[in-house]
């Protein structure tokens, strides 16, 4: 059985069936979701997103409160350092959130702050970590971690850098 042509998205009633010009009615529609690149600029999906970046940006927020705590009660000589490391984390996290919410399509400038804070607070946030990781002994795996942390931030730089130029360029 053909769905006729005059079915829209937007007809469908309250028990889910889509309702056709006829007056008769269809089997429920299948949900779709989009990748996340595009979710963010439609409108019935863009909650999605933000409820996934939200998300991210929570989980991260507490990942540098439960850091600094451990620094702290660890290596208190390195308190200043892990302090500007929270606020970078803080900064990231709050730059996450803003980019999350200000759909692109309605507020762009705002979007883009808030990438950009979230991108650039990363990469200092990063250095940071990357430091007290050859600092402070935390856990015994430092010996494998500064490396791979080293390589990351190192990565992670060149790519926010080379992502901003082509942005501009765009």
């Amino acid at each position: 059985m053909a769905w006729p042509a005059s079915t829209t998205m937007s007809a469908l009633s309250v028990t889910g069936k889509a309702k056709t010009s006829a007056g008769g009615t269809n089997p429920p529609a299948a949900v779709w979701f989009p990748p996340s690149a595009r979710a963010g600029g439609m409108r019935p999906r863009a909650p999605s997103f933000s409820a996934t970046i939200n998300a991210g940006s929570f989980q991260f927020l507490l990942f540098c409160i439960f850091h600094h705590a451990h620094i702290l009660e660890k290596h208190a000589c390195r308190s200043l350092m892990s302090r500007f490391g929270l606020a970078f984390g803080l900064a990231a996290a709050l730059g996450a959130f803003v980019a999350g919410n200000c759909n692109p399509g309605d507020l762009p400038m705002l979007h883009y702050l808030g990438a950009a804070l979230s991108f650039m607070s990363i990469c200092f946030f990063t250095s940071i970590l990357t430091a007290l990781t050859r600092l402070c002994v935390l856990s015994g795996y430092e010996r494998i971690l500064y490396p791979l942390r080293t390589v990351s931030a190192v990565l992670q730089i060149v790519l926010t850098i080379g992502y901003a130029v082509l942005f501009v360029q765009v």
